[in-house]
């Protein structure tokens, strides 16, 4: 009776973790799908952050600092915040700029949105109209440099989804020895009885 009760308690161990590794297993193939969709939303990113940076590439200083004369006055907190109605159609140097309404508008870490075929830039802002629209060219001016990290990030990505599906492929551990396990309680039972 002692063997059939530890057996039994062995076998309820086992099935609780051979449940908790289907679980795990499920998680993996809906992080598997959602990385997927990361990937696609990258890739798609970094093929418009490279026609964007040829677009960049050919804007001269000059260029850059009339797109910061012409931002700096419209940049404000209050705009940027909510406070007040933005001006439609804003854009800087062939970059349209979203900026959140106010109930979406993260007030300790503002921002807005620079977008151009298609590709989304978020860009940090301040309080400062001068500093903002400092910020929005300096980004510019430096979008060179995207597409080296979105391409990590899709890379990063990759190896994720690549270590999710060798994790996925491993079949469940616990299985063999739970058949094992029935089939002695079933000979001990068979004694006992």
């Amino acid at each position: 009776m002692k063997v059939l009760a530890e057996k039994e308690n062995e076998l309820r161990r086992l099935r609780m973790l051979s449940n908790n590794y289907v679980r795990t297993q499920e998680a993996q193939r809906q992080t598997i799908a959602e990385q997927e969709k990361q990937l696609t939303i990258l890739k798609k990113r970094l093929t418009a952050t490279e026609q964007n940076v040829s677009y960049v590439n050919g804007i001269s200083e000059d260029g850059f600092q009339a797109a910061y004369r012409n931002v700096k006055a419209i940049l404000t907190e209050d705009v940027i915040l909510g406070r007040t109605a933005s001006p439609p159609e804003l854009s800087v140097l062939g970059f349209g700029i979203a900026i959140p309404g106010a109930e979406r508008q993260n007030v300790k870490k503002p921002y807005i949105v620079l977008s151009r075929n298609g590709a989304d830039y978020p860009v940090d802002m301040g309080t400062s109209s001068a500093g903002n629209a400092r910020r929005a060219v300096n980004f510019l001016k430096r979008f060179h440099e995207l597409p080296k990290r979105i391409g990590e990030q899709r890379d990063e990505c990759l190896r994720e989804i690549q270590r999710l599906k060798e994790l996925s492929r491993e079949t469940n551990p616990y299985l063999d020895h739970m058949r094992s396990l029935e089939e002695e309680i079933i000979r001990i039972r068979s004694k006992i009885i």
